[in-house]
């Protein structure tokens, strides 16, 4: 019997796994914006699914989609992952022509309910990013997958909220005035180059 015990210790020991706690805390502290092209789709499951990363809200700016389209998909998606406390904001309608492409993505179903959730639901994005940061403690990170239109119009308004933003990380092309989500908004650049001088 000691025998047994003894070689069992022994194994628990030869093969023990470390285990260091999770504070809680994530790291990243996200708000996202997009303009719901399929591939901010996997951006923002891989954000949902990280651990070191919190999303605050989702917002939604015209691009590929019209924002209160990209919005119903973005809650969508949260639902089925289960991340309804998420908040959603539409962006505002803008003069920007759809892509050739629109019509395939809006073809796209992030989630189960698309059909069923009412616009009338979403607050406006530039409300949303100010009640959202207004007391939130951490700095914050902006994503822009689409057009820095929501993000310019709401630091216009907003310049005193420049302080809770850590960085803008926006997807576009490596020659920054150039590339779809660039001509989307060509003035919300120079805007946000502007306030956060």
């Amino acid at each position: 019997m000691i025998k047994r015990l003894t070689i069992l210790v022994c194994f628990i020991f030869a093969f023990q796994v470390l285990v260091f706690a999770h504070s809680g805390r994530p790291k990243y502290h996200l708000i996202v914006d997009t303009d719901g092209a399929i591939d901010d789709f996997r951006a923002i499951t891989m954000f949902l699914a990280m651990s070191d990363v919190r999303v605050l809200a989702i917002t939604t700016s015209q691009g590929t989609l019209f924002p209160e389209t990209s919005a119903i998909k973005v809650a969508a998606l949260l639902q089925d992952f289960y991340n309804e406390g998420i908040p959603v904001g539409v962006g505002k309608l803008t003069d920007f022509e759809l892509p050739v492409w629109s019509e395939f993505n809006k073809n796209i179903i992030w989630g189960e309910n698309e059909k069923n959730i009412p616009i009338d639901d979403f607050p406006k994005a530039t409300d949303l990013l100010s009640s959202t940061l207004k007391n939130y403690d951490y700095k914050v990170t902006l994503i822009a997958l689409g057009a820095l239109t929501t993000y310019a119009d709401w630091l216009s308004e907003n310049h005193d909220y420049i302080s809770k933003v850590e960085k803008i990380i926006w997807y576009n092309d490596e020659n920054i005035k150039s590339g779809f989500n660039y001509l989307a908004d060509t003035s919300s650049f120079e805007t946000i180059k502007k306030a956060l001088v």
